[in-house]
């Protein structure tokens, strides 16, 4: 924009040494009228401050220099002034021209700078690719420190299957034995008494029910000790479990906090990408039109610069014409002049002759 007004300030001032062309024209226009008036009035025209070119007065030289004393004095060479003032124009114009090309690709970059910026302002995907992914595995099974709990309490049930069988296998056991010896005792009843056989079964039964015992003692201890190594495992991993769950929904919170905050930063960015656009649009159409005006007046001084130029030319003949002709009327009326002088000694002498006879 700055450049622009500047070459809208140098197109100014190039219009105003125009306009001091034309008033020079102008006043070359009043030197052909100044020829008409009479010789003393051109005399002082001259001495005011007409302006002649160096060329006629190469040409006139030797019209001008006259044999007698009393000689106007001959003035500045002009023509060259003012071709330097046409040789500045002309530099200054071709400057304008490279302003413009100038100021043309400064346009296609900042319309390149305006694509590159449109290109960059992409809607983020990842974020939501990642959002999509938690909610996914949040969804489905659980991750592997929560997975220990539930695989304890499965063990756990095994275990207890597993003393319930043991114990169920060890009545069967008792029952079978109990059953042998009873269809034994029986059977032997027939043949033979056994006097101690009810101390051997009490023996039997007192030792089957120490090992039972024992057993028993061991499974329950294992079985508490298993219980407690279980419920404090539990108890960590719902811990953890539990944390898990506050940090999922916590971090669940922060990525919708985030996913709103892009999305009104997005939001923000393409409003303001498109009034971008549309202010370099605006600015770059007002830039064009003025670039088109420019130009027309450029040509439209280019043609008041050739018209004034051909006027000047035409002022410049007529002007030379009139200096011939002044040249011309100055010989003839030296030349009565002698004549006139030559007559009047001749009647002086002829006097003078008759005078003496």
């Amino acid at each position: 924009m700055r450049q622009v007004r500047s070459f809208v300030l140098e197109v100014r001032n190039y219009r105003v040494l125009c306009s001091g062309v034309g008033q020079g024209l102008a006043r070359l226009s009043g030197y052909k009228e100044a020829h008409t008036m009479r010789d003393g009035e051109q005399r002082s025209i001259a001495q005011k401050g007409c302006r002649l070119p160096a060329a006629s007065l190469r040409t006139s030289a030797a019209a001008l220099h006259p044999t007698r004393s009393g000689c106007p004095a001959i003035p500045p060479p002009y023509e060259i002034i003012e071709r330097q003032e046409m040789v500045v124009l002309n530099d200054r114009l071709a400057v304008y021209i490279d302003k413009v090309n100038s100021l043309e690709q400064q346009n296609k970059q900042l319309e390149m700078e305006i694509e590159g910026l449109q290109n960059r302002f992409v809607k983020p995907s990842g974020l939501r690719l990642l959002y999509e992914q938690i909610r996914c595995e949040s969804s489905g099974a659980w991750p592997s420190p929560m997975r220990r709990p539930w695989s304890a309490l499965e063990k756990r049930k095994v275990a207890e299957l597993e003393i319930e069988a043991f114990l169920r296998r060890g009545h069967l056991c008792t029952h079978q034995l109990m059953a042998q010896v009873y269809s034994g005792h029986s059977s032997s009843q027939s043949s033979f008494a056994l006097p101690d056989l009810l101390a051997a079964l009490k023996q039997i039964q007192s030792q089957y029910n120490e090992i039972a015992a024992k057993i028993l003692a061991e499974m329950d201890s294992w079985y508490k000790s298993k219980f407690e190594d279980i419920t404090n495992k539990t108890t960590k991993h719902v811990d953890k479990a539990r944390s898990v769950r506050e940090e999922i929904t916590s971090a669940r919170k922060d990525i919708q906090n985030k996913e709103c905050d892009l999305d009104a930063l997005n939001d923000a960015l393409e409003a303001e990408v498109n009034k971008t656009t549309e202010r370099y649009k605006r600015e770059l159409e007002d830039l064009q039109a003025r670039i088109e005006a420019l130009k027309l007046e450029l040509e439209t001084t280019k043609e008041k610069i050739a018209h004034h130029l051909r006027e000047y030319q035409d002022l410049l003949d007529i002007k030379m014409a009139l200096e011939i002709e002044i040249t011309t009327y100055r010989k003839l009326i030296e030349g009565e002049d002698l004549q006139l002088s030559s007559m009047v000694k001749n009647l002086f002498w002829d006097e003078w002759q008759n005078e003496c006879d």
